[in-house]
């Protein structure tokens, strides 16, 4: 708990802040703060950088008794989706909903109309994605559904209540299109100023990471700004980890003690009850989108993915099956693909991927490829050569690296693939076979990742590239990595 009097000269004057853990990803905020200096413009609770709180009112009005989600439309493709499509919206059978734009940067949704039960509406679905937000009673949510339908996409019904549970979804529509739909766990729209001596913020609030950290900041009319101390309502294990880490005071790596539970480890669930998600059941703000389109300066951008897609492309989302009782994704060796958030795999640091594959057809295939939006290479890119795995690297300065190993990834059977990057080596072991290539650059500064679908040319991309098709069933990332033979970690 953070409570402080201040002196006068000082805003503000008074201020207590409170953060309990009442369950698993549920926290009760108790904020107060008074100030006879300056008034209060805004009064914010925040975990890390975003605002997940806020004293006083925003556009959307009183929010007690309803359950708020945030929906994004995307498409790779405007030549099939189009970028701008009328189409209607409903919850039927649900009385006292709210849909209004969620418009940021680079975004565009717009609601023309209400109708009998719901609304008419126009949404981007390519370079800007069509964002919205949709309020629904807490005591309906059990029976609520979304039902969509545009031109050119169809119809589409979403379980709103399936939603609320597992905090997000998505569903592939036609036409490349695709919908998210999240339950809001932060602040989703703006407050409206305030003018104000006192101000509070309470109520119990759902986080997606395991470790949030709790800020509160306050705006006087003024323009002063303070921010309380961090608080830390689930504290680390104490097991302490040596990581290493590039320190630009020593111009190279160096060797740092760290909470070992803080330490980013990405293992996804390859379950199917998010539909065109692959989730990281440990924080989900590194869930993989499954097809779909991006925003702006992303990988699968459609001025620039249309290049990255073979001519006789059908669809862009890998398919779930299963076998052996496992669920895993299908590529079709087409142009399916899934999307690695920027922030999966590190830029300048060392990192561990590791994936399980079973192709169906080998000689030239792409696996993953880091890069910005145009065509320029940009960290770690992954193929196969011939059969064979073949490493390619860019490092800050245009200084890269490529790695054509003799580690076979043969077709119809599993193969098990990690890829360790350190300050000084690359190291690649398929199937407990490794090879390896020093290396001492950083990675370039690069967005997310895509697996499976990339193909446009560029350095170092095997001639004749093709999407790959064949299963995956496993997919993890470690920012640090393991024990590294002849010249890595000890």
């Amino acid at each position: 708990m953070c409570t402080r009097r201040f002196a006068k000269c000082c805003a503000p004057d008074a201020v207590s802040f409170d953060v309990k853990r009442v369950a698993a990803g549920r926290y009760s905020v108790s904020a107060a703060l008074e100030s006879e200096a300056d008034e209060i413009a805004f009064l914010e609770v925040l975990d890390g950088i975003e605002e997940i709180a806020a004293a006083g009112e925003s556009d959307l009005g009183s929010l007690d008794g309803h359950i708020l989600f945030r929906g994004k439309f995307t498409a790779l493709s405007a030549d099939r989706a189009g970028c701008h499509l009328p189409g209607t919206m409903t919850v039927p059978m649900v009385t006292g909903c709210r849909l209004v734009s969620a418009n940021g940067a680079w975004e565009n949704f717009d609601v023309v109309s209400a109708t009998n039960g719901g609304w008419r509406v126009k949404s981007s679905f390519c370079y800007n994605p069509g964002t919205f937000l949709l309020s629904v009673p807490r005591s309906e949510i059990t029976a609520a559904s979304l039902v969509l339908s545009f031109e050119k996409i169809g119809r589409c019904v979403c379980d709103l209540a399936k939603v609320n549970r597992l905090g997000r979804m998505a569903w592939q529509l036609p036409c490349t299109a695709r919908l998210e739909l999240e339950r809001v766990d932060d602040l989703a729209d703006l407050p409206k100023p305030m003018k104000t001596r006192k101000a509070t913020v309470r109520g119990e609030f759902s986080r997606p990471g395991p470790r949030p950290v709790f800020t509160l900041r306050a705006i006087s009319r003024t323009g002063r700004v303070w921010r309380s101390k961090p608080l830390f309502p689930c504290a680390h294990t104490g097991n302490l980890a040596s990581l290493t880490v590039f320190s630009e005071t020593e111009k190279g790596p160096v060797t740092v003690q760290v909470a070992d539970d803080r330490i980013p480890r990405i293992d996804y669930a390859f379950d199917d009850e998010r539909g065109c998600i692959l989730p990281c059941p440990a924080d989900r703000r590194y869930d993989a989108q499954i097809g779909g389109g991006d925003t702006y300066a992303q990988p699968m951008l459609d001025a620039f993915a249309r290049k990255k897609v073979p001519p006789s492309f059908e669809r862009c989302d890998a398919v779930w099956v299963e076998e052996e009782g496992r669920k895993m994704l299908r590529f079709d060796g087409n142009g399916s693909y899934l999307i690695l958030p920027q922030e999966a795999i590190p830029c300048g640091a060392e990192f561990s991927l590791s994936f399980e594959v079973k192709p169906e057809e080998t000689g030239n295939r792409v696996l993953l490829r880091q890069r910005m939006y145009q065509d320029d290479g940009f960290g770690l890119n992954v193929y196969l050569a011939d059969g064979r795995l073949r490493i390619a690297y860019f490092g800050r300065v245009d200084y890269p690296v490529n790695f054509d190993t003799d580690l076979e990834v043969p077709a119809g059977q599993w193969s098990s693939i990690e890829v360790r990057k350190t300050f000084s080596r690359i190291v690649c072991v398929v199937n407990g076979r490794e090879s390896s290539v020093p290396y001492d650059r950083r990675g370039m500064y690069f967005n997310g990742a895509v697996f499976g679908g990339d193909v446009a040319n560029g350095r170092f991309v095997p001639d004749g590239i093709k999407p790959f098709k064949g299963l995956l069933r496993k997919l993890s990332i470690s920012h640090e990595t393991v024990s590294i033979k002849n010249g890595g970690n000890e």
